[in-house]
């Protein structure tokens, strides 16, 4: 039998006690299946209320896992420490040989206004089985802030090169140099970025623009050298979307995906949207200078 344990930590600008209200309800069952849908076809509740002994019976969407389908039971919902533990009881992971496949979630207090949330996998499978166990740990993170601009003009920052520029100025705490090493701010453009010392645990890495939809105002950026590959990570991808919201302003949602190797999985401590807030920032300031 081989057994492991995989973990994840997420820092979120809420009281614990308005977390939990998500997080140990039947509340989130729902907001999955709003929110995931590439991944999950449809969550049924087929017995109970939320509480302990509730089943849940998921459908993936095809080709999203090496199974159709699984029931869950929830087998821990502890209102005062705010914990909740999730077994699968039928198909899915027990098809592929686990005897074992347990998630639980705790919303742990930061401070008045900040929690963490802490999420864990925990794994048995069969020694036949073995190259089946996790092997990768992944994520997102996401953040979103109103500008008070339209769309087309914040797009105007966010999809060229001038974005690039004007971080290398406004951060010069963070970023010692940004070089364009290739391309002139489309599809295959790379970029190289050198971080002052001591502000990450490396001292740069090259990233390449994957996808620059000038249309649905999408870009992509990933790390193809460096950094966040030296610490275990196989995919560091950012994403940015300028979304309309009126004629007067926009939401730019701000978004990391990545994927680490299992023996890696401390490193996901490094995945932060700290940087990404202040690019939002810069941006809101520079357009409302622009438009004052």
């Amino acid at each position: 039998m081989v057994s492991g344990q995989l973990c994840h930590e997420l820092e979120i600008k809420a009281p614990a006690s308005q977390v939990w209200e998500l997080y140990g309800t039947l509340r989130l069952v729902k907001l999955i299946e709003e929110q995931l849908k590439s991944v999950i076809e449809k969550i049924q509740v087929v017995e109970g209320d939320g509480g302990v002994g509730t089943i849940l019976h998921l459908d993936f969407v095809p080709g999203a896992a090496k199974f159709k389908s699984f029931k869950e039971k929830f087998t821990k919902i502890d209102n005062e420490q705010r914990v909740k533990e999730v077994e699968v009881v039928e198909g899915g992971f027990l098809e592929l040989g686990f005897t074992l496949y347990r998630v639980r979630l705790e919303i742990i207090e930061k401070d008045e206004g900040s929690s963490l949330i802490k999420s864990t996998i925990e794994y048995e499978i069969k020694d036949d089985y073995v190259e089946n166990k996790p092997t990768m740990v992944s994520g997102q993170l996401s953040h979103e802030m109103e500008i008070k601009a339209p769309a087309s003009q914040v797009w105007e920052f966010y999809g060229t090169i001038r974005q690039l520029n004007l971080i290398a100025k406004q951060l010069p705490n963070v970023f010692e140099k940004i070089d364009i090493l290739e391309g002139d701010g489309g599809v295959g453009t790379i970029v190289h970025l050198i971080f002052v010392p001591g502000v990450t645990r490396f001292k740069s890495y090259k990233e390449k623009l994957t996808k620059v939809d000038d249309e649905n105002r999408v870009k992509e950026a990933e790390v193809v050298e460096g950094g966040y590959l030296d610490f275990g990570f196989t995919l560091y991808r950012v994403r940015f979307e300028i979304i309309d919201k009126d004629q007067a302003s926009s939401i730019v949602k701000s978004t990391i995906e990545y994927e680490v190797k299992d023996e890696s999985a401390d490193n996901v401590s490094l995945v932060s949207l700290d940087a990404l807030k202040a690019i939002a920032f810069i941006a809101q300031n520079e357009l409302t200078k622009t438009n004052a």
